[in-house]
């Protein structure tokens, strides 16, 4: 109860839709990619969570049984993997993260999201130091992106869309906390690593972004295609000007690969959160219908499930 006290928004207890995940989190507090699985990506826990928190869903009894349960799993340098689990056995680390910058990104913006009026609780202080340092430690000084990881220095779009996205609500939380020079610093890096991702990633001739620093690049759907949505989803100002009409063209081009998923196996529900956003309301209906198939299997992950009870919100 004290955690949820904690995590109650400053303006109230006004009454929100509460997401719900009863088939993927376990009464020990972890959070699975798949329902009743035995695998858990945090960077899919913290993901769900902060767009079901920025689309108005109520996450926090979920959140006060997840936010320990990761914190207790986070190794000593801030560092997050991937878990598994064995029947009756306890978790344990079966694979590393798959991309570290991605996963501080998410894990913070879920703290700071989450905080109270009164800044971060104790207990999640220095798990957030922890995580901040070392993404900043990812940080390429002479391009200004942040790489995945030590071991792979390479720059991805999505990833720094999103630590650009952290960046602002670290500044929008601070502001909250009453921290106006914090807020100030970190809505000046969110300015500089748009900038950086233009600079750097931006191309004049294709009029689009390339996907990956990575050489040759890649040109499948996933990340090629997936990656463009990012900036736009994340509002990160881009070239192509209006990010609603750049949607509209990327739809025009890539909408029915995406809906029958001629390109990949995955359903990829963060385009039908932009298509909700962008107002593009008849794909999210025929993302929601096409999907049905999917629900239970494999390739449904809590990220979708998430997905799909915003828009149940939103249709209301």
């Amino acid at each position: 109860m004290w955690l949820l006290l904690l995590m109650a928004p400053a303006t109230g207890f006004a009454l929100s839709p509460t997401l719900s995940l009863d088939l993927y989190q376990t009464p020990d507090g972890a959070i699975t990619v798949n329902e009743h699985g035995d695998f858990v990506d945090p960077y899919f826990a913290n993901r769900a969570l902060t767009l079901a928190d920025e689309s108005g869903m109520d996450v926090r009894a979920i959140a006060e049984r997840w936010i320990p349960w990761l914190i207790a799993h986070q190794l000593r340098d801030g560092r997050f993997q991937r878990y598994c689990k064995a029947g009756g056995s306890d978790w344990s680390a079966c694979k590393p993260s798959d991309a570290d910058d991605a996963g501080f990104a998410v894990w913070l913006e879920l703290l700071y999201r989450l905080a109270p009026q009164s800044g971060l609780p104790v207990t999640w202080q220095s798990s957030a130091a922890q995580a901040n340092k070392y993404l900043e430690g990812l940080r390429d000084k002479n391009t200004g992106l942040y790489f995945v990881s030590h071991d792979l220095r390479v720059c991805l779009l999505m990833d720094n869309a999103e630590i650009y996205h952290l960046f602002r609500v670290m500044a929008a939380a601070n502001r909250r906390f009453g921290q106006l020079k914090l807020s100030f610093e970190y809505r000046k890096k969110a300015d500089q690593l748009a900038r950086a991702i233009v600079r750097r990633m931006w191309s004049p001739a294709k009029q689009s972004f390339a996907a990956s620093t990575q050489r040759p690049l890649p040109t499948n759907f996933y990340p090629a295609a997936v990656a463009q949505v990012y900036p736009w989803l994340f509002k990160v100002s881009t070239p192509a000007g209006d990010a609603k009409r750049a949607f509209q063209n990327w739809l025009n081009s890539y909408g029915n690969i995406w809906l029958h998923r001629n390109g990949d196996e995955f359903p990829w529900g963060i385009i039908a959160l932009a298509a909700d956003r962008f107002g593009e309301t008849a794909w999210v209906d025929e993302w929601v219908q096409n999907s049905q198939s999917l629900r239970h299997s494999a390739y449904w992950t809590v990220l979708d499930e998430t997905l799909v009870q915003v828009f149940q919100v939103d249709s209301r």
